[in-house]
């Protein structure tokens, strides 16, 4: 709303599954200091990482086509964009209750100990 006197529009763009080298560019390199919150959960950052350019990953050059035939849409640009693989499935959670969305992917991605 700020931004629309300005003739500015936002879009969020959250993309789904998208293929990228991030696990061949990053997986080895990437690391967390030692001290930091977020050491406990490097083994699930990687398995992200890693299950991230699995099946259903949309092409690099196609989510950057969508996203682009989206924004310079005559009509205007979305205000909302989710694409790429799994989507649908993002789509779908946004309309179920938020503690128990969260709650099933803490069990699935959280947990330290795993």
């Amino acid at each position: 709303m700020e931004c629309t006197p300005f003739n500015i529009s936002v879009v969020l763009l959250a993309p789904g599954l998208i293929q990228s080298k991030i696990t061949s560019n990053s997986a080895e390199v990437f690391k967390v200091p030692e001290g930091s919150l977020w050491k406990p959960y490097l083994p699930q950052i990687l398995r992200l990482m890693d299950d991230s350019q699995a099946l259903d990953t949309m092409p690099t050059t196609e989510f950057a086509q969508k996203t682009v035939d989206a924004i310079l849409d005559k009509r205007g640009p979305p205000r909302y964009m989710s694409i790429g693989g799994h989507a649908l499935l993002f789509k779908i959670l946004q309309w179920m209750p938020r503690g128990l969305v969260l709650w099933f992917f803490w069990k699935k991605f959280g947990e330290a100990s795993q």
